[in-house]
């Protein structure tokens, strides 16, 4: 059996990436998905009016209905949370807004999570870079993949 080899990377081709450039795309990515943005699709207009309904209270909360119609999906948690942030939003807050805050949340936590996952594992010794042995050296080639290398036959 084959088993997976970590890419072989030499210390000359590890550069760091800029943290403020990171932050700055995960910002982007969660700002322009939620903000300035009206649900236009038909399962976000279905689904903020089950959330408004539960959060008025024209509908149970096990059973919501929305012109006598049960939602789509069997999952109520994402009705539940829209519904809790609408209710406890102040009022200068948009409910469709309101809504969307604490997927929101849910968005930037699991970009952190991702963010700290992988910068602890690149900090775990089988992830360094390694020195070459018996002197090989990284060929340079026009493929964008910095960790080719090529053993010297010398």
């Amino acid at each position: 059996m084959n088993y997976p080899n970590p890419a072989i990377v030499a210390q000359s081709a590890v550069r760091p990436l800029h943290r403020w450039a990171l932050w700055l795309l995960c910002a982007a990515y969660v700002t322009f998905g939620f903000v300035g943005r009206d649900p236009w699709r038909n399962s976000d207009v279905t689904a903020f009016g089950y959330m408004r309904e539960l959060a008025l209270g024209n509908t149970p909360w096990l059973t919501p209905t929305l012109a006598g119609l049960a939602p789509d999906i069997d999952g109520l948690l994402p009705y539940w949370l829209g519904a809790w942030a609408i209710r406890i939003a102040p009022q200068w807050i948009p409910m469709e807004f309101a809504a969307r805050l604490p997927f929101i949340a849910m968005l930037a936590l699991t970009l952190s999570a991702t963010w700290y996952s992988i910068y602890y594992l690149a900090r775990q010794p089988g992830a360094q870079p390694v020195a070459f042995a018996f002197g090989a050296r990284p060929i340079r080639s026009t493929m964008p993949a910095p960790w080719v290398t090529q053993a010297c036959s010398r």
